[in-house]
């Protein structure tokens, strides 16, 4: 484990659509919070940015506490959909540290208003039915849903509350250099080209990149002394609406630059293992 690592963190997932800024929130035991904020400008869709802020240090143990306690009650994975395989739902994971003990636990197919709604009511609410938006331009037969599990829903809206008012903008720590192949999609989209930055290490020119097209890319830990390069690369990567490719030893290659908080990797790390021994089909 990293030293720094936060002692509380809640990410969410939106499978196979646009992912917002991660974590949601993320807590150290010094009171220091990571969390996001819907930007004032935001028109006809939310759009996030990711803050830094504090909470007062005496507050932590007991967050810790309650949010352990919920979680210990619930599964490490629950899936609400009824007819299990649905895809495209949200997940939804939460991660604490009690003790010498990690507890981390996700749930797939439920969003904030069913985990608020769940945790607010006092009994058990019932099964519902789910439609898809019809903006999304296609149909499916409606599906249903089961509501969350309670102590997560209320561990969710905890950590939802503990939230700061206001933050400074979040400067990250540390950078991981993602990388996928460009896929049969591409072809039909005309994305512009720019060679590998020097300054940053190449992927090996061996590297088989039908191993990186399993939704999670190859990753790459980017020293710290490639801090600007990796700046420097990320703001070229979103500088058009499509982000141009990246040609290195002869290939085209889609990139991400990943901005990690302190202890990042440890969490990621966690959250694996826990999928892994829930038998986790997500994740």
């Amino acid at each position: 484990m990293e030293p720094d690592a936060p002692v509380l963190v809640l990410g969410e997932i939106h499978l196979h659509g646009t992912q917002p800024p991660q974590p949601t929130i993320a807590i150290w035991a010094d009171g220091r919070v990571l969390f996001t904020r819907a930007l004032p400008t935001s028109t006809d869709h939310v759009e996030l940015e990711s803050l830094e802020g504090s909470l007062p240090p005496a507050a932590v143990p007991g967050l810790v506490h309650d949010v352990a306690a919920d979680l210990v009650a619930v599964p490490r994975y629950t899936d609400v959909f009824v007819h299990p395989g649905t895809s495209g739902g949200q997940m939804t994971t939460i991660t604490v540290r009690d003790g010498h003990r990690w507890i981390s636990a996700t749930v797939y197919g439920a969003h904030e208003d069913d985990l608020l709604a769940t945790a607010a009511n006092p009994g058990v609410l019932p099964r519902a039915p789910r439609d898809l938006p019809p903006t999304l331009g296609f149909s499916i037969p409606t599906f249903e849903t089961d509501p969350p599990p309670k102590p997560f829903a209320r561990a969710y809206q905890r950590l939802l509350a503990s939230r700061p008012p206001a933050g400074r903008p979040f400067v990250p720590h540390d950078f991981d250099l993602v990388v996928f192949s460009p896929g049969p999609s591409a072809a039909g989209i005309r994305s512009s080209e720019i060679a590998w930055p020097r300054e940053l290490p190449a992927p090996p020119p061996d590297l088989a990149l039908a191993t990186c097209d399993d939704g999670d890319g190859c990753r790459y830990v980017l020293d710290a002394r490639d801090r600007e390069a990796a700046h420097r690369l990320d703001d070229a990567l979103h500088a058009t609406k499509t982000p141009p490719l990246l040609v290195s030893n002869g290939r085209r290659l889609s990139v991400r630059i990943d901005g990690l908080y302190r202890g990042e990797r440890s969490i990621q790390a966690l959250v694996s293992c826990s999928a892994r021994l829930s038998n986790n089909p997500e994740l």
